[in-house]
């Protein structure tokens, strides 16, 4: 494989995984960039998460994720827990737990098609080795 070509095969894969993530979530009135926090925010079910921890998890300037948790209060999807001394997390309201739901059933279809082409071992070792070449370039960005 030409190393130079790699930037296109990630775009392409970006591109692909964005398009099928958007047709899914469309279906459930919501965007792409209010499918991020919802996706977070159903791993903290029990704590919620702050607008701050949102933030930084997200990483997209703190005016940004306000506009979209306020898009997400609207829709009744998530909700502010008032804590009184530590300001309020973000939770996912009953409704959002149901979307997150069934959009988790349909992202793991998407995600056994997009994967098919590999055996699980091959599967392992690919994220494995996804992973680890993010944080190398994490780690280099970082020094």
């Amino acid at each position: 494989m030409d190393f130079e070509l790699l930037p296109i095969y990630f775009e392409n894969f970006k591109k692909y995984m964005d398009k099928s993530i958007s047709n899914v979530i469309k279906q459930y009135g919501i965007t792409f960039i209010q499918f991020r926090p919802i996706v977070l925010l159903s791993r903290h079910k029990e704590d919620g998460l702050s607008l701050q921890e949102l933030t930084e998890t997200i990483g997209i300037d703190k005016a940004n994720v306000t506009r979209v948790i306020n898009g997400l209060l609207e829709k009744e999807i998530v909700y502010k827990s008032d804590l009184k001394q530590r300001g309020y997390k973000i939770k996912l309201t009953k409704k959002g737990l149901e979307i997150v739901t069934k959009l988790m059933k349909e992202k793991e279809q998407m995600r056994e098609k997009l994967f098919s082409c590999f055996n699980k071992t091959e599967r392992e070792q690919f994220l494995k080795l996804l992973i680890k070449m993010y944080k190398s370039i994490q780690n280099g960005e970082e020094q």
